[in-house]
């Protein structure tokens, strides 16, 4: 099925032809997009296909430095357990962080290139997607320091006053 076809009915078929496609269909005189939910669900579907086909290499760098970044988050995960149990040293915990940074940063750089091989449209795609998960990290990080300070101070959420809401 190439882009210039109309599917036969309003759902493709497959990822295959999703992927191949625009992810619209054609219902009558008016284009139909597909859910957000069933576009990521398809995509994750697709990608996780790409992972088993032989053709789609993935370079011995970025395997590398994707165990990197599992190995040094999970030592620093453990130092902050271990560090509240067992009084393993500070010192080690950010020495874990450290090198967590430096493998994430190493990891992000060895695939950002990637970008100067796309056409414009899919690289634009690509950045805000990259630009997403960087902001979803933000409200991770912001909102887990907003838990772990109420749960160490042993407030209730029920007594903190804030400046907007009082009458």
């Amino acid at each position: 099925m190439t882009n210039k076809e109309v599917p036969e009915t309003n759902t493709p078929s497959s990822v295959a032809e999703i992927s191949a496609g625009s992810g619209e269909a054609v219902a009558g005189n008016y284009i139909q997009r597909r859910s957000q939910w069933r576009s990521s669900l398809d995509a994750l579907v697709y990608i996780f296909q790409l992972y088993r086909k032989p053709e789609v290499q993935v370079r011995e760098t970025d395997k590398v430095t994707g165990v990197a970044v599992l190995f040094a988050t999970i030592a620093t995960f453990s130092c902050l357990l271990l560090h509240r149990m067992s009084g393993v040293g500070m010192q080690l915990t950010l020495l874990c962080d450290f090198f967590l940074g430096l493998s994430l940063t190493i990891y992000i750089c060895n695939r950002l290139g990637i970008l100067t091989g796309m056409q414009p449209r899919q690289a634009m795609l690509a950045w805000q997607l990259i630009k997403a998960f960087c902001f979803v990290g933000v409200f991770i990080t912001v909102n887990l320091s907003i838990i772990i300070t109420l749960a160490l101070s042993s407030v209730s959420v029920s007594t903190i006053k804030t400046p907007f809401f009082h009458h």
